[in-house]
């Protein structure tokens, strides 16, 4: 990575694609929908930055959501970590933290609330091809890996 390239993994660039006030909604329900596996659409959403050290070259950002599942209806409250380090050293792309607060390191949980991480440069052979994709987008946000209809709408 260039020093002045952004990528969706950088808060400034993350920021301004999902508070944009005309493309941001549909930037964070492909977002989230792909994360979750479901398509969703989003009633109300905050993000914000995971801090580290500012010598680091660890990034994460992260968003909290209300969403609501478009073919069951139901209302589901998120917070969705993406991160350039895994939180549990475990290797694995995606873990799931149940409400109860068990760490749920199986992919699935159905509960109303809760909170999922997402690490880009994890093992994601057991996840979806899209989600594999936009790991590789938010990592490195370019045209080329726009690679899907998806990641080209956010490409814009």
């Amino acid at each position: 990575m260039e020093e002045n390239n952004l990528n969706l993994i950088d808060y400034p660039l993350f920021s301004s694609v999902i508070n944009h006030p005309e493309h941001g909604p549909r930037a964070a329900e492909i977002i989230l929908s792909t994360i979750l596996d479901k398509e969703v659409k989003v009633r109300n959403l905050n993000v914000g930055k995971i801090s580290m050290p500012a010598d680091s070259d660890l990034r994460g950002v992260f968003m909290e959501a209300c969403v609501e599942e478009k073919q069951a209806g139901r209302i589901l409250d998120r917070a969705v970590f993406i991160t350039s380090f895994d939180p549990y050293a475990e290797g694995k792309m995606l873990y799931t933290l149940k409400k109860c607060g068990a760490a749920n390191l199986s992919e699935g949980s159905d509960d109303e609330a809760a909170t999922l991480y997402f690490y880009i440069h994890g093992n994601g052979d057991d996840q979806p091809q899209a989600l594999r994709e936009l790991a590789a987008y938010i990592a490195e946000t370019t045209p080329e890996k726009a690679v899907n209809p998806e990641l080209r709408e956010l490409q814009g």
